[in-house]
């Protein structure tokens, strides 16, 4: 359990740091407030994303990993079936950016008139921003997570 709230940790502050800091730079630029409001946009993240990480994480991995053994037998030769893994990162992204997303516009820009428009677009953004993250910080996340744990007595 240690092991994984250090990683949501870790992991809340990398991912909505990157995604905050492309979601105000893309809808405000880099005007005099870029940093209070990325600093505030990026604290009002991490307090929603980490939970999502607690509880829906463990959830969607089982899920994954249950659909991936059930179908697994179909057609061992297929080699385009995406690692459970990457499906986990794609549907976790999909999530975590889709909440972000929403919160830092109507946070910062409120419910306009194009709300849908800028909150889809940022979405996107923040989806093409997280997903690399995912797949290539978080392992490496995990793996210093664990040594960090596997040493403590």
């Amino acid at each position: 359990m240690k092991n994984r709230i250090a990683f949501a940790l870790l992991m809340g502050g990398v991912t909505t740091g990157l995604i905050t800091f492309a979601l105000i730079y893309l809808n405000l630029g880099f005007g005099g407030l870029f940093l209070k409001v990325w600093m505030r946009s990026w604290g009002l993240a991490y307090l929603i994303v980490v939970p999502i990480i607690l509880s829906v994480a463990p959830s969607l991995q089982g899920l994954i990993a249950r659909l991936f053994v059930a179908t697994k037998g179909v057609d061992a030769g297929d080699t385009r079936a995406l690692p459970p893994k990457i499906v986990f990162a794609l549907t976790m992204g999909l999530i975590t950016t889709g909440v972000i997303s929403f919160a830092v516009i109507l946070m910062n820009l409120g419910f306009r008139h194009d709300f849908t428009h800028l909150w889809i677009r940022s979405w996107g953004l923040g989806y093409v921003v997280a997903i690399p993250v995912l797949l290539i910080v978080a392992p490496r996340v995990e793996r210093l997570v664990n040594k960090a744990f596997a040493q403590s007595p």
